[in-house]
């Protein structure tokens, strides 16, 4: 007996005993033996404090509590195998979950727009919240993040992630800066005053061999409001200096030496690596995100602005 006083197979035994009102029966039925039989109901007896089953002219009949037992019962034990048989699934159509995704505001002023239209047409209950990625790695860690976007160096070690696009340096320059040719030069590069992201953003940074005066360092995210104003150079992802060339007068070149390629990754906790929720969310995102790795691809390959 469990703490409760009841264990699943003394459950499917009484639910036996009560259909066939014969011992004898009820164990032929379970593929159990005559005396097994008795001792669960000798057990069940002494927890209800009831005969269950007795003889009666001949017969065994039921007492009337064991009558009142065979609903409750039959629901038990349907509720029992009905648990047994779960597993995880997702209907997207009909679920209203709501989901937090995580990644660099350039990465999702380029990627939700995608997802939220494709989400919609498929799961119109479903939410979606966009957070920063900057403060979410604690939550991430707790499992309270469903997917990142985030370069592939800055995810802790062991995450589950796929790489969605891969990303390129360039440097940053406003509209109305020339150079000599059709590209920067590491001498003109040298000569120009560089704005960096704080040093907490900088840990994805190419190693630059330059001896280049700074003339600031600035949240990441103002960048490109300065260098736009004339205030110099930077260098940042070709995704970031695309996304704030639609609004602000600014261009981007290649840089006149080689650079590692970034990698963007979509991460996942590890414990929802078999959610279907979340995979069917990784399709999406994934799927969201194709168009900003072809569009990167060609402007990688034209090298142009």
């Amino acid at each position: 007996m469990t703490p409760l006083g009841l264990e699943v197979r003394h459950i499917e035994i009484l639910e036996a005993v009560l259909a066939e009102r014969h011992i004898s029966r009820a164990a032929e039925r379970l593929a159990l033996s005559q005396p097994a039989v008795s001792n669960v109901m000798g057990q069940l007896r002494r927890h209800f404090s009831d005969d269950l089953l007795i003889r009666h002219g001949g017969q065994m009949v039921l007492t009337p509590f064991a009558h009142s037992l065979k609903e409750q019962v039959a629901a038990t034990l349907k509720g029992i195998r009905a648990l047994a048989k779960a597993r995880p699934h997702f209907d997207p159509a009909a679920n209203d979950r709501s989901f937090t995704l995580a990644m660099p505001p350039h990465v999702g002023a380029m990627v939700m727009p995608n997802l939220i239209q494709a989400i919609a047409l498929v799961a119109p209950q479903v939410r979606l919240e966009c957070v920063p990625l900057g403060s979410s790695w604690e939550q991430f860690g707790a499992g309270d993040i469903d997917i990142v976007l985030s370069n592939v160096n800055l995810l802790p070690p062991m995450t589950p992630n796929i790489i969605v696009f891969e990303d390129h340096w360039r440097c940053l320059v406003s509209a109305q800066q020339h150079f000599a040719g059709d590209t920067i030069t590491r001498d003109e590069l040298a000569r120009l005053r560089f704005v960096e992201p704080l040093k907490e953003q900088r840990l994805a940074m190419p190693p630059m061999d330059l001896e280049a005066p700074h003339s600031a360092a600035v949240p990441m995210e103002i960048i490109p409001h300065i260098v736009a104003a004339g205030g110099g150079v930077s260098i940042v992802p070709a995704s970031f200096a695309q996304f704030h060339q639609l609004s602000l007068p600014l261009r981007s070149c290649p840089l006149p030496f080689e650079t590692p390629i970034i990698q963007c990754a979509m991460a996942w906790p590890f414990s929802q690596d078999h959610d279907p929720a979340n995979i069917w969310l990784r399709d999406r995102v994934f799927a969201a995100a194709e168009p900003v790795s072809l569009r990167l691809a060609a402007l990688e390959g034209g090298k142009g602005a």
